[in-house]
């Protein structure tokens, strides 16, 4: 308690001054007690026992006390506190003296304070002998002079202040000697606990504590130095350090005689020094020796105490970190790049592993601004930032990468990697110094620049190569608009059965040509990634049927049946590209055909899986054909990669097919793949991802369901996958069936059954001609009238004349499509569906219900013919531009609707031609503009919307691609009109 009294009271510096704090503590503490005194006896004095003016003057006495306690924190000096109190206690007893005490007053008011001293001074005894021997002198004395003037003295003449001097005298007598004595004893303890921890630190700490005297000999030994040296205490204690354990420049600057003896207390703090000991059991240890000199009271050195810390491994550490160093180093200067490490604190470069680059010595170029100098200009001001942000980088920001330019000391331009990194950081965390490696890479700038010049080239190269592809795509389209423009109008006309099958096949070689040619095209496009897709509705069975009514003649002609199967969980309609979806189709059917001599070829579509909104459909097609061998797999989807490639080779083709396929099923989010063995056929497959169609219209029950429920259906089919399809029809139609495989097999079924209502006949039998099955049923009275339905292949010429006489009433062609089938079997059995008929695209009511005066601009002489032809018979007249500059002149002559523009024509192509058109005419007489031309790349179509065109369509023309754009253009006049 009386340790936080005089911290509170006194600062710090004179609690630290030896010389003082004695007299310091005393004059806090007599003070402290007077003034707690005088602060109880004064309201006593006053109030109690009527003294106001004794009890005034003790109060302010004691508040002159408490202000003298306030000045060692205000002056730092214990003398003016000193001066205070006594001048204080002299004014004070003065005071007391000349206006209240005139019996014996200053020997009672001075007394106590004698007592006081007398105590602090010599102690209880001799303060109690004191006021013992004092008390009868005071009380003899009968006169005393102050100030020359005289006092009678008269005993007891005041008794208040006898009794105040004996009861203070007293009082302060008992507290500072018990004060002083509990300061005693808390100071024993204090220094006696201080002891007791710094032994148990000694005795614990992990180092070895030694003290010596003067005449080296040991007199402390702890255990830390039992356990490094093996010496037990007793052993050590009164030997010589260096008799016990060998060392090294023990107490080095420090010896027993000479400078020790004149070391001084704040002279000579001691020694500091490693080196090897000798233990007991004789192995050596590196120990960092801290020696301190014992220093009396007196200022002489008495002894000196020793710290040993074992650094063997912080030797070890050392040497193992300059061995790594020297290993780093040794690195550096064989490393074929320029390690240099900069200092942020010094501003210049700290190490370096050349002393030359590009012909500068480090000494040119040590600083960062002396750096600056011989960069290209050009590439200053970002590596400046660039480092300038490694010098501020964040925690987490430590690396960067910068190529640059440098001009070397001949004058060349040189190019530098520089890949920097924080080395280390300061106590704030900000980059102290960064670690840079430089490489000159000129050679790999120029290596890049070559590559870049030959990648330019080549894509020039490409260019010019899809150029001309797409100019000799051009070339070709052109006449071949002519050929399917006519085949179409001729299709259109009253045809017999056998004629128009003869042009639906040249309709379908000319496909076929376009098919190569857009192959070439669609490779290309690949080729430079401007392949996209058109998302729209597909309908997967439409999709399956075309690509199968391409190739149906092929089959036919090589004899393979070919068929198709979609489960019933696959969505008839998805979002998708139905020409790119064909054109896969039509690319695996054809080399399932070519590659197959006898037997089948099938297209299995089927769901793999439906994630969240989307399906993923898998399309399968099965040969039976000659197979491929593992090893040749892997070559298939390269392009122009062929099985067979010699100039004897059976099989023709591009090489292209498979490649495209792969590529477009890769862009319809699937896969394509393919599982082969050599002589047992193949099944290429490939999967797209698409969104099914919502609130797409769903088919009505049909009509002939009802009539076909509960009927028999007899099936005469050779292929065994072509009768299970049937039956599985059969199945779904709710009928009931037999089944046989050939002639003579029909012949037993019948004679045992003939519950049936329809037959179902395949033409081609292994053991007759289906129509031989047919005259015999025919020709059986128990059976005629019963309706045939006979399966044929497209290279059976007079089928109708033939089926008719044989007794058949209805034929349909391979490859069998199930809608056909429904209504065939429908119209047999009496049924009010017509049996399934030509389809024609032309709509010659076109024209009135949509009217359009219309523009035809284009140079070729048959494609104005096939165009004015095509127009005609949807209902629509024309007139004709055969240029650019016509087409501007007519525009000019007449209003006209639309305007079906050829992009390449003599004198100004379409392109410009329509530029001007919209360049003179206001936007609500604009004609809407329809560019019909053989150029059909991507960029083509978008070279004609930049001008304006709001629809195209790529030659040869297709009939339903003409009317859908000129109903498009119809709705766009019609809008223009109400605006």
């Amino acid at each position: 308690m009386l340790e936080r009294l005089y911290q509170f009271i006194l600062p710090q510096e004179l609690l630290d001054a030896e010389s003082d704090i004695r007299v310091s503590r005393f004059i806090v503490l007599v003070t402290t007690v007077l003034t707690l005194f005088l602060l109880g006896v004064a309201p006593i004095l006053y109030w109690g026992l009527g003294q106001e003016q004794i009890g005034g003057v003790l109060l302010g006495i004691a508040v002159y006390y408490l202000f003298s306690l306030a000045t060692p924190r205000l002056t730092h000096s214990i003398r003016f506190t000193s001066l205070a109190v006594v001048s204080g206690n002299v004014i004070g007893l003065l005071g007391l003296v000349l206006f209240f005490y005139p019996d014996r007053a200053v020997f009672y008011v001075w007394f106590p304070f004698v007592i006081l001293l007398t105590t602090f001074g010599l102690g209880r005894r001799w303060g109690a002998v004191l006021v013992g021997a004092l008390v009868p002198v005071i009380w003899q004395i009968e006169r005393l002079q102050i100030r020359n003037v005289e006092l009678e003295s008269v005993p007891l003449a005041n008794p208040y202040s006898l009794a105040l001097s004996f009861s203070m005298a007293i009082f302060m007598t008992g507290v500072v000697a018990w004060l002083f004595e509990l300061a005693h004893r808390t100071a024993e303890q204090r220094l006696f606990a201080s002891e007791q921890k710094l032994r148990l630190h000694i005795q614990q700490t992990p180092l070895a504590v030694i003290t010596t005297s003067l005449d080296e000999k040991i007199t402390e030994w702890n255990p830390g130095a039992e356990r490094m040296f093996g010496y037990r205490r007793h052993e050590a204690l009164g030997q010589r350090l260096e008799d016990l354990i060998t060392l090294t420049e023990l107490h080095a600057g420090v010896e027993p005689t000479g400078e020790l003896a004149g070391f001084t207390l704040g002279g000579v703090d001691g020694t500091h020094q490693i080196g090897r000991n000798r233990t007991k059991e004789g192995r050596d240890v590196y120990c960092e020796w801290i020696n301190t000199p014992l220093v009396a009271k007196d200022g002489s050195i008495v002894g000196v105490t020793s710290l040993a810390i074992d650094v063997g491994e912080r030797m070890r550490s050392e040497e193992s970190l300059r061995a790594s160093e020297a290993r780093f180093r040794q690195l550096t200067s064989q490393s074929p790049d320029l390690i240099v490490i900069y200092d942020w604190a010094l501003k210049r470069i700290a190490y370096t592993n050349r002393e030359m680059i590009l012909g500068y010595s480090w000494q040119e170029i040590r600083t960062l601004p002396d750096i600056l100098t011989h960069i290209v200009p050009e590439d200053r001001p970002a590596i400046y930032q660039s480092w300038l942000a490694m010098e501020h980088a964040p925690e987490g920001q430590d690396t960067n990468v910068s190529e640059f330019r440098v001009i070397a000391a001949d004058g060349s331009v040189e190019w530098i990697r520089s890949r920097e990194s924080s080395l280390t950081r300061n106590a704030q965390g900000s980059p102290a110094q960064m670690l840079a490696t430089l490489t000159i890479i000129t050679a790999e700038k120029n290596y890049e620049a070559e590559l870049r010049r030959a990648k330019e080239e080549a894509e020039r190269l490409a260019q010019a190569r899809s150029q001309f592809l797409a100019n000799m795509s051009h070339e070709i389209r052109t006449p071949m608009n002519g050929i399917i423009g006519m085949t179409s109008l001729l299709m259109s006309a009253d045809l017999s059965e056998e004629n128009y099958d003869f042009i639906e096949t040249i309709r379908s070689s000319s496909e076929s040509l376009l098919t190569i040619i857009n192959e070439v095209l669609d490779f290309s496009k690949i080729e430079s990634g401007r392949m996209k897709l058109e998302m729209q509705p597909v309908d997967v069975q439409e999709s399956v049927e075309g690509a199968l009514d391409l190739l149906a003649p092929q089959a036919a002609n090589k004899g393979l049946e070919l068929g198709y199967w979609i489960d019933e969980n696959v969505p008839s309609t998805i979002v998708g590209d139905a020409t790119r979806l064909r054109q896969i189709l039509v690319n695996l059917v054809a080399n399932a055909v070519k590659f197959t001599d006898k037997g089948e070829v099938w297209v299995m579509v089927s769901l793999a899986q439906r994630p969240d909104e989307q399906v993923e459909l898998r399309f399968a097609v099965q040969d039976t054909g000659i197979g491929i061998s593992q090893q040749q797999i892997p070559q298939l989807f390269t392009a122009f990669s062929q099985l067979d490639s010699s100039t004897t080779r059976r099989y023709g083709g591009t090489g292209l097919g498979l490649a495209i396929s792969h590529r477009l099923a890769e862009l319809m989010g699937g896969r394509m793949g393919v599982e082969s063995e050599v002589g047992f056929g193949s099944t290429f497959y490939f999967t797209v991802l698409a969104n099914v169609v919502e609130g797409s219209p769903v088919a009505a029950q049909h009509p002939a369901l009802e009539l076909l429920k509960g009927r028999r259906v007899l099936i005469v089919e050779a292929g065994e996958r072509m009768r299970a399809v049937l039956t599985r029809y059969a199945q779904r139609w709710q009928m009931s069936w037999i089944e046989a495989a050939s002639v003579q097999a029909a012949m037993r079924l019948v004679e045992k059954r003939q519950d049936w209502d329809v037959a179902v006949i395949d033409m081609d039998l292994p053991d007759g001609e289906g129509l031989t099955l047919v005259r015999e049923l025919s020709a059986r009275p128990s059976l005629q009238g019963r309706p045939i339905v006979l399966l044929a292949a497209r290279n059976h010429l007079n089928i109708r004349q033939r089926a008719e006489a044989a007794g058949a009433r209805t034929y349909l062609y391979k490859p069998l499509k199930p809608d056909d089938l429904l209504a065939a079997l429908s119209v047999s059995l009496g049924g009010k569906l017509p049996a399934a008929a030509r389809a024609s695209s032309f709509d010659r009511t076109l024209g009135s219900e949509h009217p359009l005066q219309i523009l035809l601009a284009e140079d070729n002489v048959v494609n104005q013919k096939v165009a004015l032809l095509l127009l005609d018979r949807l209902g629509y007249r024309a007139d004709v531009a055969a240029s650019g500059q016509e087409v501007v002149e007519a525009v000019q002559r007449q209003q006209y609707d639309v305007i079906l523009m050829d992009v390449h024509m003599p004198e100004m192509d379409g392109i410009e031609a329509t530029r001007r058109i919209f360049a003179m005419l206001p936007s609500a007489e604009r004609p809407y503009v329809i560019a019909m031309t053989a150029a059909a790349m991507q960029e083509d179509r978008e070279r004609c919307r930049a001008v304006g065109m709001q629809g195209f369509i790529s030659k040869p023309v297709k009939v339903e691609e003409l009317v859908r754009a000129l109903v498009q253009a119809r709705v766009w006049v019609e809008n223009q009109v109400k605006v």
